[in-house]
């Protein structure tokens, strides 16, 4: 099955090639097929060969301004729905929308300049066409049947040998739509928390973790696997006891679910969420504290919440290698966190060298495409237990 279906065609019109690579993304991961046009001529190239149904346009271009490509688009007479982009005042932007009005183009947002990632998202899905649009309704119905499903990345921990061997996965949300295509949860999870569904979507994937785990246990498969804990459930004092009850349901014991909570979130629920957090704790269910390094957290919130997990944000991981400054600061957090008598797991460890480099920080977990994808619980079966030397072996990673 493509994880993405891409009939929708996007381009690109920025000349700052970090934007646009950001841009870019977030437009696949939606199910756009894209192109980028750094410049007028490749503009008019593109706009003409690749007939794009939406386009992104940054009104500061080097060379020509945005008015300049909004002539060009009336010209051809095109259809395409246009989205202007800019970081000058919104009067400037406003008149610039207003011109492309007058010139027969449908204008369709105005987006400032840091761009909102939430805002470009929700214009873009109401632009999509050519394949089932992702709604609130579509969504609800996809929770109620099952469609929405877990799929289990491997973690690897570091025993006390030195060897690192499969014991503990993350469940990863994954819609599976009846046109056969999967929807990743960047593309769904913003839609879930805006009509309030993330509530729901996260019980159902509780629901179905926890009778994975007994699956598992029955096989002889002890592992312990990690779920993203919404915002929304921080404050429910009776999900301590509901999830109790639901582990000892699927003969489940407590530790081997942890409970994921973004930094971000615990520094603007600390005094709404630290009673149900510290019962969690108390009822020996894990509770890591996840993307660190990303927020503004301080040290006294670190030590007063319960939290035994510490997960070092993928985005310093992935430029370990070639920032001696990130280097330092991954090192710094593991012996915080090791010092507050939490575990560490490195996200995003996607490359050998990368594998190395936290291996020798003395972190205790690590978690990436390099030690597996996430895969539904079948294929993640026969990971289960094996060492990193397995996965080399198997694997060919170098």
């Amino acid at each position: 099955m493509n994880e993405v279906t891409k009939i929708d065609r996007l381009l690109i019109v920025d000349d700052e090639k970090n934007v646009a690579d950001t841009l870019r993304n977030i437009s696949c991961n939606l199910g756009y097929a894209v192109k980028v046009a750094d410049n007028i001529a490749t503009f008019r190239k593109l706009e003409r060969d690749f007939d794009p149904t939406v386009i992104l346009l940054d009104l500061q271009m080097h060379g020509n301004d945005g008015v300049e490509y909004l002539k060009v688009l009336a010209k051809q007479k095109s259809s395409a729905s246009i989205i202007v982009l800019s970081d000058t005042e919104n009067r400037t932007s406003w008149t610039t929308s207003q011109l492309g009005s007058v010139l027969g183009l449908q204008m369709a947002a105005m987006l400032q300049k840091p761009i909102s990632i939430h805002a470009l998202r929700r214009e873009l899905r109401k632009l999509m066409h050519g394949s089932t649009p992702l709604t609130a309704a579509r969504l609800s119905a996809a929770i109620k049947v099952g469609q929405v499903r877990p799929h289990f990345q491997p973690k690897v921990t570091r025993s006390q040998n030195g060897s690192w061997q499969v014991g503990e996965v993350e469940a990863l949300a994954r819609w599976y739509r009846s046109d056969g295509s999967i929807v990743l949860p960047d593309n769904f999870i913003e839609l879930a928390e805006d009509s309030g569904l993330l509530g729901g979507l996260t019980d159902s994937m509780l629901q179905q973790v926890a009778d994975q785990l007994g699956r598992w246990n029955k096989q002889g498969h002890r592992v312990r696997a990690a779920v993203n804990l919404s915002p929304t459930l921080l404050t429910d004092r009776k999900l301590p006891d509901r999830l109790e009850r639901l582990l000892g349901k699927h003969g489940v014991e407590n530790n081997q679910l942890i409970l994921e909570v973004t930094e971000q979130v615990v520094i603007e629920h600390t005094q709404a969420t630290i009673g149900v957090l510290s019962r969690l704790r108390a009822k020996n269910i894990g509770l890591a504290i996840d993307d660190f390094g990303t927020g503004y957290s301080s040290l006294e919130q670190l030590y007063r919440m319960p939290f035994d997990e510490l997960k070092i944000d993928h985005s310093l991981i992935r430029r370990c290698q070639s920032n001696k400054d990130i280097r330092t600061i991954i090192e710094a957090i593991v012996i915080l966190g090791q010092k507050l008598g939490m575990t560490v797991c490195a996200e995003g460890v996607e490359t050998a060298d990368a594998f190395e480099f936290i291996s020798g920080t003395g972190c205790d977990k690590q978690q990436g495409y390099l030690i597996g994808k996430p895969v539904p619980a079948a294929e993640l079966e026969m990971l289960i237990g094996q060492t990193m030397s397995d996965l080399r072996a198997t694997r060919a990673i170098a």
